[in-house]
């Protein structure tokens, strides 16, 4: 395939892909972070009333930790923390919820934050920072009490949307592929995200939402008319502008009196459209 192309152009080919071939990065997961910054502290020993790296006790080392990865203020005990949050059945547990033991009285004395795997890591008096089975049968299994989730998808996903640079999207991470282009095409008004600072890389792109990507890019496209002769485009129709232009300029198939704007672009659609669009010369044989 000829390469000779504007970068800008190529990134928008990229952009159009995205959508439609590849399978969704993980999201950046606060609970990921929070159970990182946790593991950091492996080995740190237990101190009564401990609440920094220098020693931690149990609700001490939450406190910590969340404050730390995710900029949450806890309860400064195992008892103020269990009134936090929302209760999760043991069998429905997500990493990153806090779990609740009754240890040495009635109530929560004791505090973690789940992993997975049926593992918790916590402060324990013994052996300090340390990983442990919530069904361990000898100990904790019989002393387990419930559990809070304090982390709620909507607060970390307005956590995360504040921390954005101009241009970025929380589903689009750095160490994300295709980072770098959307970025850039955000950052010159070529694409938006469905949402502030979501962008939704694995949804689909419409015929109607190809032509204004097109238009965006190709800010020379002028139509004759701002109208269309299309029976599915109305006068107040978002991208009535953009379709005007890209059809006329012939880059998207129409059969008779309809655009079908809403309907998918498939793969083999998305690189005709590129082709015509910008260009580009099949000479190079590309392997998939």
């Amino acid at each position: 395939m000829s390469r000779k192309i504007p970068r800008l152009f190529h990134f928008l080919l990229i952009c159009i892909f995205v959508f439609t071939i590849f399978p969704t990065q993980s999201q950046a997961s606060k609970s990921n972070d929070i159970i990182a910054a946790a593991k950091k502290h492996i080995g740190v020993p237990y101190k009564f009333g401990g609440t920094t790296p220098k020693g931690f006790d149990c609700s001490g080392f939450i406190n910590y930790v969340f404050k730390e990865a995710a900029g949450i203020e806890l309860g400064r005990t195992a008892a103020d923390q269990y009134k936090q949050g929302q209760a999760v059945k043991k069998s429905d547990l997500s990493p990153g919820d806090l779990v609740f033991f009754e240890t040495y009285k009635s109530g929560a004395s004791h505090s973690g934050i789940y992993i997975g795997d049926s593992k918790f890591i916590h402060a324990s008096t013994s052996q300090g920072v340390t990983i442990s089975s919530i069904n361990d049968p000898y100990y904790w299994s019989p002393k387990y009490l419930g559990a809070k989730r304090v982390l709620s998808e909507e607060n970390t996903q307005e956590q995360l949307i504040s921390a954005l640079e101009p241009g970025e999207f929380i589903d689009v991470p750095k160490n994300h592929w295709a980072n770098t282009p959307v970025t850039s095409m955000s950052l010159d008004n070529i694409i938006s995200g469905v949402n502030k600072g979501v962008f939704e890389p694995n949804g689909q792109v419409t015929r109607a939402q190809a032509a204004v990507l097109i238009a965006n890019a190709k800010p020379e496209l002028k139509a004759s008319s701002n109208s269309t002769s299309f029976t599915d485009v109305a006068n107040d129709h978002w991208a009535k502008s953009a379709i005007a232009a890209v059809t006329e300029a012939g880059y998207f198939p129409v059969s008779g009196t309809s655009f079908e704007p809403n309907k998918p672009l498939t793969r083999a659609e998305v690189a005709v459209l590129v082709t015509r669009a910008f260009g580009l010369e099949a000479t190079d044989h590309v392997r998939s």
